[in-house]
């Protein structure tokens, strides 16, 4: 298990210029990147990266949302980036309510996502409910 670049830089003393943040996310991500490779190497099948702080940074400016997303999707991406097909990538979330930005977690492209929920009395479950149609695609409520 390892925490993700996200994750460190927003439960870290880090400068608040946008520039120097995304810098210092890439950076986090390298270094994470090389992690990953030597636990393939060391024959770990299934890597944890967990971001529990992914919302937490969301600027309050709504402008700025969609610039914090992609920094924040890409860095993970990043992060796993040298990982097998056959190597397992995870990751867990905490700490927030995801119903607003459950399509930057799918564009995240990890294997398996565990969220926590038990705090919201499950009601985050229901973004994650799919309807099967008669032609057998399927509909996701919450648009995941």
């Amino acid at each position: 298990m390892l925490t993700g670049p996200v994750t460190i830089l927003n439960w870290s003393f880090a400068p608040s210029d946008a520039a120097t943040r995304d810098i210092l996310c890439l950076q986090l991500a390298e270094a994470i990147n090389q992690e990953v490779s030597d636990l393939q190497d060391a024959d770990i099948e299934v890597i944890q990266i967990d971001e529990p702080a992914f919302r937490e940074g969301l600027p309050l400016k709504e402008a700025e949302h969609a610039h914090y997303w992609k920094q924040a999707v890409d860095s993970l991406k990043h992060s796993a980036s040298c990982a097998n097909p056959e190597t397992q990538i995870h990751t867990h979330m905490c700490y927030s309510s995801f119903h607003d930005c459950l399509h930057h977690l799918s564009a995240m492209d990890a294997d398996v996502i565990t969220i926590e929920t038990a705090r919201s009395g499950l009601q985050l479950l229901d973004a994650f409910k799919v309807d099967n149609n008669a032609d057998g695609s399927t509909n996701t409520q919450g648009g995941y």
